[in-house]
């Protein structure tokens, strides 16, 4: 047997159920089962999945903690419609730059009750960012090599790619030019939903996840390459 928490079928129990009682009453009734079947397996998988990325990129940054590596189970419902006060999912970062964690690149995990979500990259561009990518794009060899590493990330097919937010090209920009759909962009990043695996509840599931994050490793590289110094 381990000695330390792993997710497991009882962390999938936890979310199902919230999303049937997603209210104050339910979860303060349940904080403890939240608290031994979903936060200490996750501080656990944020230390030994971040060991093992760290082999890939030394600089990688990450925290066992809530609002660091783990994102907070309480939901922004000040401008939503939706009033349920609690995020039906687990959301755990590994971050890479000297920017902000949300604004550098970065490996994210993502559990709910049916089914894992990997991702790989910049969700969404500051400002400054988006000029400086769009400025890179269009540059014949750094343009270039980002394509590369997409298709050498997604060599099998196997990943989507995200981020396209806008209609038309940019205003300034050719909209024939090589790359124009990647100027739509607002962000960029590969995810991976599958079903839960076998090697779920088991030793091997950090490994089964790090597979999926090697093969997007190539983009990570080129967005540090990039976004890796504070803007």
């Amino acid at each position: 047997m381990p000695d330390h928490k792993l997710f497991d079928e009882k962390t999938r129990s936890f979310y199902r159920r919230l999303e049937l009682n997603n209210d104050k009453e339910w979860f303060e009734a349940h904080r403890k089962e939240y608290n031994q079947t979903v936060l200490d397996p996750a501080r656990e998988f944020v230390v030994r999945m971040g060991q093992k990325l760290a082999d890939l990129r030394p600089d990688l940054v990450y925290a066992p903690k809530i609002d660091q590596s783990i994102f907070r189970i309480f939901r922004d419902i000040r401008f939503s419609k939706d009033k349920s006060p609690y995020k039906t999912f687990l959301g755990i970062l590994w971050w890479e730059g000297a920017n902000k964690k949300m604004e550098c690149p970065s490996f994210y995990f993502q559990l709910d009750c049916s089914r894992i979500f990997l991702g790989c990259g910049l969700y969404q561009f500051s400002k400054k960012q988006l000029e400086k990518y769009r400025q890179v794009l269009t540059d014949d060899s750094s343009g270039k090599e980002l394509i590369q590493a997409i298709n050498q990330s997604d060599a099998n097919g196997e990943f989507e790619i995200g981020g396209k937010y806008y209609k038309n090209v940019p205003r300034g920009f050719d909209k024939d030019h090589l790359y124009a759909d990647y100027l739509k962009h607002n962000g960029l990043y590969f995810s991976y939903t599958s079903e839960f695996p076998k090697e779920f509840g088991t030793e091997a599931f950090v490994e089964w996840c790090l597979r999926q994050y090697k093969e997007m490793l190539p983009l990570h590289n080129w967005l540090v390459k990039v976004f890796g110094e504070e803007d």
